[in-house]
């Protein structure tokens, strides 16, 4: 990456001589609305909510479905809905101003009848309950073990107090709330089939002068595709006793995941200031699966802020925004990371110094812990998977650090392991589904060991923190402390420079043990500069070498059409 970085810029003053000619950008309006979480409402008897809209432009507008009551007035919107007598309903609010991106408001409807009330009797007749997880919550990530593709959920039920009489419940699949949870959650969950289960309603007691009563389902996913997130949405209800639920305290909810199965993954290190992330999605093998398990967005960038004496992700001291490709991605991401996501394919953020003296090698102890907070909120609010480190760039614009961010540096552990394990961490905290952290081995060097948490003084070794080791052009990663080879990129290809792999090379990857094989600077767009010609004759070697299958010749991909500006259409070749 290095050498490529060098090799642009030998062509700078050419850009620079040619700016004049160039299209004058688009400066976008500003648009937020708060809050901006999903509006919730019962069936009837609603007070209405109001939402305040910021914007620099000289006006905004709003839709709304029928149902959705809305008036505007001033900066805000007073929002109600009508009464319902039907099926739960969910819509959203789109508001528009000037040339800022759309802003939606996902509101949401319940039936008469699940909108928070007790099921039966009137208030005081009946002992509260709830069901959850057996760790106490109600949305719960499960997945299935990678050698027998089986998970156990555990569930307790609980009332408020012992119950003077046996309590008859039954805990089923509410099948038809997988839209209403997608909708919430903004998600693309599909039910779990049925034949996962050795049943799909369970009867559970509680016993008179108990106040729970557990529950343990098996689930078999054999069958499953690592493609897919299956919901198990389940609901309990009363058969007899003096027990109520309300809504709010009625579902468990699980999302399953199963381990990709493939041997050897493949990684696309794309550079996204040229190429659409979304034409990933173009390749697939003749199973069906999609060829690409991971796609790195190369390269969202850390900088030091003056202003705000904090190193920042895309912004340093005089750029609060150093790429509008980052912040177009991060801002779109339900358009152009969501779709890769869903699919299966592991989205993971680049993190790469921008020429001030922010790095992942120079920060402190909390300089560490504070930058990976900021980082781990974007990798949730995203949905991403986790984070591609490479230290190249470090400089000195912008002046020195604060002391507390540079002192004392987290370097007894070089190579810039502190900050990685502090991503890890902090992504785990963040995130309720699994994160990972990816190392170019390149520009951050071998010096791993096992890490001392500076807060608790726990010990973490290189395979707890550093999930995937990915080396230079033409090399071979290698595994450090308790990792294996699994950890590490068997071969990494720079296609951009016309490099490629032959069949009985992927298939030497494969038998020797290797995890991955990496791919940088992908561009499948035939109009563009950078367009890697030979790829798909690459990829077709790879799927026969690792999987003994062909490559489907890809029919379409997607445009890159401006700075901070994607297109979300398909293109045939």
């Amino acid at each position: 990456m290095k050498l490529f970085k060098k090799i642009a810029g030998m062509f700078l003053f050419l850009t620079l001589g040619l700016a004049s000619c160039k299209e004058e950008v688009e400066i976008k309006n500003s648009l937020s609305v708060s809050p901006d979480a999903a509006l919730e409402f019962n069936a009837t008897g609603n007070k209405s909510v109001t939402l305040t809209v910021t914007t620099d432009a000289d006006r905004w507008t709003y839709t709304a479905p029928e149902w959705i009551k809305a008036e505007q007035n001033g900066n805000s919107l007073s929002v109600n809905v009508a009464d319902n007598t039907g099926a739960a309903r969910n819509g959203s609010i789109t508001f528009s101003a000037g040339t800022a991106d759309q802003v939606k408001i996902n509101v949401l409807q319940h039936e008469p009848g699940d909108d928070g009330g007790d099921e039966g009797g009137e208030e005081g007749e009946k002992v509260a309950g709830t069901i959850k997880d057996v760790n106490g919550e109600s949305d719960v990530k499960v997945t299935l073990d990678k050698a027998t593709n089986k998970a156990t959920v555990s569930l307790k039920i609980t009332v408020a107090e012992a119950l003077k009489s046996d309590a008859n419940l039954s805990v089923f699949i509410d099948e038809q709330y997988v839209e209403e949870y997608n909708y919430v959650n903004k998600t693309s969950c599909v039910l779990l089939p049925s034949n996962t289960l050795t049943a799909t309603e369970w009867p559970v007691t509680i016993a008179g002068g108990a106040s729970e009563a557990d529950l343990s389902i098996e689930i078999n996913g054999a069958d499953l595709t690592h493609a897919n997130k299956y919901l198990l949405p389940l609901k309990v209800k009363v058969i007899s006793g003096d027990v109520a639920f309300a809504n709010t305290e009625s579902r468990v909810n699980y999302v399953i995941n199963k381990v990709n199965p493939k041997e050897v993954k493949q990684m696309c290190i794309m550079e996204f200031n040229d190429a659409n992330p979304l034409s990933v999605l173009e390749y697939k093998l003749e199973d069906g699966s999609y060829f690409f398990d991971a796609l790195v967005l190369f390269s969202g960038n850390m900088g030091w802020d003056a202003g705000t004496q904090s190193v920042r992700f895309n912004a340093r001291t005089g750029e609060p925004v150093i790429n509008q490709n980052t912040d177009a991605l991060v801002k779109e991401w339900q358009t152009y990371l969501k779709p890769i996501h869903d699919a299966g394919i592991k989205v993971y953020m680049g993190i790469m110094p921008h020429h001030t003296r922010a790095g992942i090698k120079t920060l402190s102890y909390d300089g560490c812990k504070w930058f990976a907070e900021e980082v781990a909120q974007i990798i949730k609010d995203c949905q991403m998977d986790g984070v591609f480190l490479d230290e190249e760039y470090v400089g000195s614009d912008g002046g020195a650090m604060s002391s507390e961010w540079a002192s004392p540096v987290a370097s007894a552990y070089g190579s810039g392991a502190y900050f990685a394990y502090q991503m890890k961490k902090q992504m785990a905290l963040a995130c309720d589904w699994p994160t990972e952290v990816a190392v170019y081995t390149y520009s951050l060097g071998w010096g791993w060991k096992t890490v001392i948490d500076h807060e608790d003084e726990t010990e973490h070794t290189v395979a707890e923190y550093a999930d995937i080791m990915v080396a230079d052009y033409g090399g071979k990663a290698s595994p450090v402390g308790d990792q294996t080879r699994k950890n590490c990129s068997g071969a990494s290809i720079q296609l951009n420079y016309g490099n490629s792999l032959s069949e009985s090379s992927a298939k030497q990857v494969k038998e020797d043990g290797y995890g991955w094989i990496m791919y940088f600077a992908f561009n499948p767009d035939p109009n563009h500069r950078n367009y890697t010609r030979g790829a798909t004759a690459t990829f077709k070697n790879v799927a026969r070498g690792c999987y003994g299958q062909e490559l489907i010749e890809p029919t379409h991909y997607y445009k890159k059409i401006g700075e901070g500006r994607y297109d979300p259409n398909r293109y045939a070749y």
